[in-house]
């Protein structure tokens, strides 16, 4: 809803604008496609959109497979951006469903980032008997 909105507003205030300044229908959208392809806030709302399916999507696998998995994994990107509350985590084990695997769902609630916490789980698979 939050991209939608800013992106109704975009068009909105740009339409306002061109017809002020007597601009063509073409050159007003073209004059549109150039801003949003520039827009940083677009750009971090989308961000934020994508961490959170990922992470999402990740977690329902989790679920369907949950008797397969031994444990989970919390895996921060370890660079100059790491936060310290993802870095201190990096590592961590723990089982499906478990108090602390829901306390470290990605994006990860203590990432300083917030939502664009670049942070994933993953799946250790059980060992299997052959």
């Amino acid at each position: 809803e939050r991209i939608s909105t800013r992106l109704k507003q975009q068009v909105w205030d740009k339409a306002v604008d061109s017809v002020r300044k007597g601009q063509t229908a073409e050159d007003a959208v073209q004059s549109l496609l150039d801003d949003l392809e520039e827009s940083k806030a677009l750009r971090g709302d989308a961000e934020i959109v994508l961490s959170r399916s990922f992470g999402m999507g990740r977690e329902q696998v989790f679920q369907e497979n949950a008797d397969a998995i031994e444990a989970l994994e919390y895996s921060a990107v370890l660079d100059r951006a790491t936060c310290d509350p993802c870095d201190a985590a990096d590592g961590k084990r723990f089982t499906v469903n478990s108090a602390e695997h829901l306390a470290h769902l990605t994006p990860y609630v203590k990432c300083a980032g917030r939502a664009r916490c670049r942070c994933v789980l993953l799946g250790i698979a059980r060992a299997q008997n052959t």
